[in-house]
């Protein structure tokens, strides 16, 4: 490896250009501040080729893209050009779907072999670009421009390319090495303090397994590091300022440290075979944090708590003293970056992510033992039993779960902000009566489960207590028994009640139907873990009861929020697919849809029950239940109003996030006995929807503006407590269709505040979707078919807008 600096005095600004070998490739770092002119005449020097395409997100965009492509395009040679393509931003980008989309852009723009790639972005951009160039007419030229301190000492060097699945992390991908790597550390100042400190998490790491002068360097310099960062994005630093340019080469040194580490270790080990595993020090488990926490948590949040947890597993296998776990808790602190969980995990989730990382050998895992600061047991990653780390974790994570498997911890406090989600923060809960057919697994399993993970403020009643006092749960063995409850709590105290019956038979329960009463159909779980299923999600729901809110419904979901989406699975039958099959297909989802007239099988209660209960299973998703009817698009007999109903109103009792309910379908009388439901089941939200399949109702006309405003008259009149969603769709048959709809939205929704879906069907009313915001009907390329003519994937959807500048 080689390090060489070019005098400061050729240099405006001045620059300090720094460059660092890895491998086989001369000077493939080059390290600077304000460097776009540099990247412009060394780029079009060391890559000479027809097609350059600059690849970044939406956010970047408007930040450097501007600036980059202008310097570009002034020294670009005459027999070249220039392309540029924008991704939607976030961890969610870096999919297969993602990469074929780039693959498309190129191949639609004639790209060949003669191509150069220039990822401008943090480590999802890198990765995901990365991958294209080591694929695409196997194999063209990749310039890596890291946007971010995490990518800079991270991600940029080294060659790793790869796309995440549901599996997990990283677990598609290839080696291939980048051309140039240009890092401008004059784009850091753009990033938010919490940004900064994702990437100070690497730059400890690497001081921590590879040197203790640089780790206490880090000690000491916290906040001389911050005010380099900030005096980057103020007046130009000149030659007599001493204390910037002190601050200025603070921060150079500092990162520079970590980059020539990563460029050694790169170059003696390309493809992991050992000395570059101990790059992976706290990924082992911070991966696995990742995954359960994205997008939440950062990389470097989960990598910083994850580095302590092995080491303390170094110390509880007497390889490591407590001293370095204090040193460097304390370091990450500085810092600003988390030392401890403050969300709920169960280590079994843990351990089952874990499981899948690519590094691990039969039952062990691959993991980086440090012995002091700066060294570590081999030089590679070292075997570790899982009993090791199950015993650390056990004692490492903040919140446990209850001694039954399957409960769900329970936090004691959230980020400062964030919803009140858990049943701590609950002190007026309803009381919770409970009753059904597996009595001795009510007793002797969930009760003690979820009492446990109320974290004390439920508990059971006693022969002694008042029934109806709020945060009790009475358990009654006999449901005939629940009327007298009732009756009793009525005339005590009129306490909110909340009735839940388990069952393994969908339908089958019959209870006073103006009270919130609640089935919940269980199922064993087909994944091999029988109960632990079962439980957690029984957990769940009445969670969510408790909290007398909608279990999975995210309060960012409105208008005026990032655009939402839901996925309609076109299955017959949800026992012939995983949750990992789900989950893949609901990427980016915000809901799913559970279309109950695409199933297969009997139609009964019991079946469309077991169904509900098997999606349950397999994603964590809020559930938008659907019956379609045939003149509205879907297979359900319209005229059988009665079964109709009766499902909708199972929707209710079963708990469904949202239910769509086809207003014009159903007489004034049944509509009205659901709406009221509605009221009851406050968990609940109506979708009110209507879909013109033969363009009878034209946007421009006084047809459609007519059945708006019934949906709002019954909502109005029914729903004051969450006013109803209101679901319209229409048809396309030309770009006029879509313009009207334009005029009709900001004729109803001049402000964009309101829970509206309006959308055209066909292959011309794609557009409509592009610009629909709120809870957008979505498919999947891996789908059987799309729900819907003309629906796109959401990854379509986002690419679309991301080409037309729609980005709010």
């Amino acid at each position: 490896m080689v390090v060489q600096h070019q005098q400061r005095q050729q240099y405006q600004d001045p620059i300090d250009l720094v460059r660092v070998s890895v491998l086989d490739t001369p000077d493939m770092v080059h390290m600077g501040f304000h460097l776009t002119e540099h990247i412009a005449s060394d780029l079009f020097a060391v890559v000479p080729v027809t097609n350059y395409v600059v690849i970044t997100d939406t956010h970047l965009a408007e930040l450097h893209l501007p600036t980059l492509v202008e310097s570009l395009q002034a020294q670009l040679p005459e027999s070249s050009r220039l392309l540029v393509h924008v991704l939607p931003p976030g961890e969610q980008t870096k999919t297969r779907e993602a990469k074929a989309g780039i693959e498309d852009f190129l191949l639609d723009n004639a790209c060949t072999r003669d191509t150069c790639l220039i990822a401008l972005g943090g480590g999802v951009v890198g990765d995901l670009v990365g991958f294209v160039a080591a694929t695409f007419m196997r194999g063209i030229p990749i310039i890596q421009v890291p946007t971010t301190l995490l990518a800079m000492v991270d991600s940029s060097i080294g060659g790793k390319t790869a796309v995440d699945t549901p599996h997990g992390k990283n677990l598609i991908g290839s080696f291939w090495q980048p051309k140039r790597i240009y890092m401008d550390l004059a784009l850091l100042h753009t990033l938010p303090d919490r940004e900064l400190a994702n990437g100070m998490a690497e730059v400890i790491k690497t001081a921590a397994i590879w040197s203790q002068s640089d780790f206490e360097n880090l000690e000491h310099a916290s906040a001389d590091i911050k005010a380099a960062i900030a005096a980057i994005g103020q007046q130009p630093i000149t030659a007599k300022d001493d204390e910037g340019l002190r601050l200025r080469d603070l921060l150079m040194h500092t990162i520079l440290a970590a980059v020539r580490v990563k460029a050694e270790v790169v170059s003696n080990d390309e493809r992991e075979s050992g000395l570059r595993g101990l790059l992976n020090y706290g990924h082992t488990v911070g991966h696995a944090f990742e995954m359960l926490l994205t997008p939440g948590w950062l990389h470097g949040e989960c990598v910083a708590v994850g580095m302590l947890v092995e080491a303390e597993i170094a110390c509880a296998l007497g390889h490591c003293h407590p001293s370095v776990v204090d040193r460097l808790q304390a370091c990450l602190k500085k810092h600003g970056l988390p030392t401890q969980l403050t969300e709920p995990l169960l280590l079994e989730d843990v351990m089952r992510i874990m499981k899948v990382d690519k590094k691990n050998k039969g039952t062990h895992k691959r993991m980086v033992i440090l012995t002091n600061i700066g060294t570590t047991l081999e030089q590679r990653a070292t075997l570790v039993s899982d009993t090791a780390i199950q015993d650390v974790l056990r004692q490492y994570m903040t919140f446990h779960p209850s001694s039954y498997p399957g409960a769900r911890a329970i936090p004691q406090q959230q980020h400062k902000g964030a919803a009140e989600s858990s049943l701590t923060t609950m002190k007026s809960g309803p009381c919770i009566i409970l009753c059904g057919e597996p009595m001795e697994w009510i007793r002797r399993t969930f009760v003690p489960a979820f009492i446990a993970s109320s974290g004390g403020d439920y508990s059971v009643h006693q022969q002694n207590m008042p029934i109806g006092t709020s945060n009790q749960l009475l358990v009654l063995d006999d449901i005939r028994n629940v009327d007298n409850a009732l009756l009793q709590t009525r005339k005590d105290n009129n306490a909110t009640m909340v009735v839940v019956r388990f069952t393994y038979e969908g339908g089958s329960t019959t209870l006073d139907p103006s009270m919130a009463w609640y089935e919940y159909v269980l199922v064993k779980g087909d994944n091999g873990d029988g109960d632990a299923s079962l439980l957690r999600g029984a957990l769940d729901f009445l969670q969510g009861l408790a909290e007398m809110r909608p279990r999975h419904r995210a309060s960012s979901l409105s208008p005026c929020s990032t655009p939402s989406y839901f996925v309609t699975p076109t299955i017959t039958d949800y026992a012939s697919v995983s949750s990992h099959q789900v989950n893949h297909w609901l990427q980016q989802a915000d809901a799913v849809e559970m279309r109950a007239d695409l199933l297969d099988g009997p139609e009964t209660l019991t079946h469309l029950g077991k169904q509900l209960a098997l999606l349950r299973q397999r994603t964590q998703k809020p559930i938008i239940f659907t019956i379609r009817t045939q003149p509205q698009g879907g297979k359900f007999d319209a005229s059988n109003t009665a079964l109709y109903a009766e499902w909708i109103t199972w929707a209710h009792r079963w708990g469904c996030e949202y239910v769509d309910i086809e207003f014009t379908t159903l007489p004034a009388p049944q509509l009205e006995r659901i709406l009221l439901l509605n009221r009851t089941c406050q968990t609940v939200q109506c979708i009110l929807s209507f879909h013109d399949l033969d363009h009878s109702y034209p946007w421009s006309g006084p047809r459609m503006i007519d059945l708006y405003e019934r949906a709002c008259a019954l909502s109005n009149t029914y729903l004051q407590h969450d006013p109803a969603i209101i679901k319209l769709v229409g048809v396309a048959h030309s770009t006029w269709d879509n313009l009207e709809l334009d005029m009709f939205r900001r004729r109803i929704d001049p402000t964009m505040n309101k829970k509206l879906i309006l959308i055209n069907m066909g292959q011309q009313g794609r557009i409509s979707r592009v610009k629909n915001t709120f809870l957008t009907p979505a498919t999947h390329p891996a789908l059987p078919h799309a729900a819907a003519p003309g629906q796109l994937s959401i990854i379509d959807v986002q690419d679309l807008r991301s080409r037309l500048g729609l980005f709010a």
